[in-house]
């Protein structure tokens, strides 16, 4: 009977000394449980200040896309009219270099007729001045030779 009263009071002993333990664990798991949940409570505050942050960051980032692009587009514009404009410019250019082909032409044409004309004209009076020379050399027979000379030198300095 003794043996069975130790054998009960072992295993009364052994079951508190479970349940204390058992109790123990339970207490630990439960705090490791409330710190575990406590953490997790943070990390999902962090994680939705972080996706706040992100959805701030992606509001500004498509603003700035938005600018870029219209930006971009009024760069566009602007360059679509420079090339227009660029275009015109080299029409007109060329138009211009072709009137002053045409001018130029014109007056090189009107200075060879200027300088045939002047040829002409030197020519002309070089003829009238021996002629008149002439003339006068029949009037005058006895001329001496002083004045043939003299006409001819004429002719000569004028042509």
């Amino acid at each position: 009977k003794n043996q069975m009263q130790r054998l009960l009071n072992q295993i009364s002993m052994s079951r508190d000394e479970d349940q204390r333990r058992w109790s123990e664990d339970l207490k630990r798991m439960s705090e490791d449980l409330e710190r575990k949940e406590k953490d997790l409570t943070d990390l999902r505050s962090e994680v939705a200040k972080e996706r706040s942050k992100l959805d701030e960051m992606r509001v500004a980032y498509e603003y700035k896309i938005g600018e870029l692009r219209a930006s971009m587009r009024k760069s566009d514009e602007e360059m679509a009219h420079l090339r227009e404009d660029n275009i015109k410019l080299e029409s007109a250019a060329k138009n211009s270099q072709e009137k002053a082909d045409f001018f130029q032409k014109q007056l090189e044409s009107a200075e060879s007729r200027f300088r045939e004309a002047l040829y002409q004209q030197q020519q002309s009076r070089s003829l009238a001045i021996e002629d008149s020379s002439n003339q006068n050399q029949i009037a005058a027979p006895s001329t001496s030779l002083e004045s043939t000379e003299a006409s001819q030198g004429s002719r000569y300095r004028i042509a």
